[in-house]
């Protein structure tokens, strides 16, 4: 049984080098993924790359990394965010990840306050359309 090697290059925060990961499988369908490396040396000063497992209870699990200060250290004593998420929902864990609850809770009252003038913009059009239909009565006697 052989391995098959690629890599997934992405650049790194100053743009003068690349983080690269290599992953690994076989010709019976195996995987495995390597951690990422920081292969920028300013980059590699400056930040650590750490990971998170995650399991969906039917025997999958992946593994998603964070670049992150050197200096970061994880909080244990806050429940973790990322515990309550659905699984597989990368977009909600970027969203959580870089914006603030705050931010969130505002673009989510713009996008409500978006739909409802949609919904109205709509039902003006509607009733356009149903005004044109109608047949303007004629008087045909007195």
């Amino acid at each position: 049984m052989s391995w098959y090697s690629s890599e997934r290059k992405i650049k790194c925060p100053c743009g003068k080098g690349e983080i690269i990961q290599i992953s690994e499988s076989d010709d019976w369908n195996g995987h495995r993924e390597w951690s990422p490396t920081i292969e920028c040396p300013e980059c590699n000063n400056k930040y650590k790359v750490i990971s998170k497992t995650f399991s969906d209870n039917k025997a999958e699990t992946w593994t998603n990394y964070y670049l992150v200060p050197k200096d970061f250290e994880y909080d244990k004593s806050r429940k973790n965010v990322y515990e309550n998420m659905k699984y597989g929902s990368d977009f909600s864990e970027y969203l959580i990840v870089h914006y603030s609850k705050q931010i969130l809770e505002e673009v989510y009252d713009t996008l409500i306050n978006l739909h409802q003038l949609l919904r109205l913009k709509a039902m003006h059009i509607e009733w356009q359309l149903i005004k044109k239909r109608k047949q303007v009565p004629v008087r045909l006697a007195n």
